[in-house]
């Protein structure tokens, strides 16, 4: 019996292989995709890890869902509620848009290999979007607060006249 795990409680069983909630199959599938990725984009270690968590999620995410180990035909049949489901669960984490946003560019790059290396077809991933938050702008400071960084900046504690200018 392999246990299910959430998240990121992985367990480690070597260098490269961590116990998955997913079928062999689909584990080759996260290893083939991981190799394809180092070798064809060239990304750095790091990036390769963050991709392979935000996937792990996903399956962890999805085996809660479905009850049982992911395999091939979850995949196939991921749709758009699904997908809503796991970002909501990720905003209850308090998980920030910019970690949502590339978990989901890790999602459509798996699809990506997925359909060219595997033949597995799934729109769901590509079609999904991610409401954006816009930039807020910065806010201005009070004059209390720029008076205030005046006094303490060592610039401006010049003595005179030339002193006096800078200050105003």
């Amino acid at each position: 019996d392999k246990k299910i795990l959430n998240g990121w409680d992985l367990i480690k069983l070597s260098q490269e292989k961590t116990l998955l909630p997913a079928s062999a199959e689909v584990s080759d599938f996260l290893q083939g995709w991981r190799e394809w990725l180092g070798d064809l984009r060239r990304l750095s270690p790091h990036t390769l890890e963050s991709y392979r968590l935000d996937l792990v999620d996903l399956l962890s995410f999805l085996a809660a869902h479905n009850g049982g180990a992911v395999q091939p035909r979850h995949l196939e049949n991921l749709s758009i509620s699904d997908l809503r489901s796991w970002m909501a669960k990720r905003a209850r984490q308090e998980i920030t848009s910019r970690s949502n946003a590339r978990a989901l560019s890790s999602l459509r790059s798996f699809y990506k290999y997925l359909q060219k290396q595997c033949g597995i077809e799934n729109q769901a991933a590509f079609q999904y979007r991610i409401r954006e938050k816009p930039n807020r702008l910065p806010r201005a400071i009070s004059v209390e607060q720029v008076l205030e960084m005046i006094d303490q900046s060592p610039e401006f504690q010049k003595d005179g006249w030339v002193g006096a200018r800078d200050k105003a």
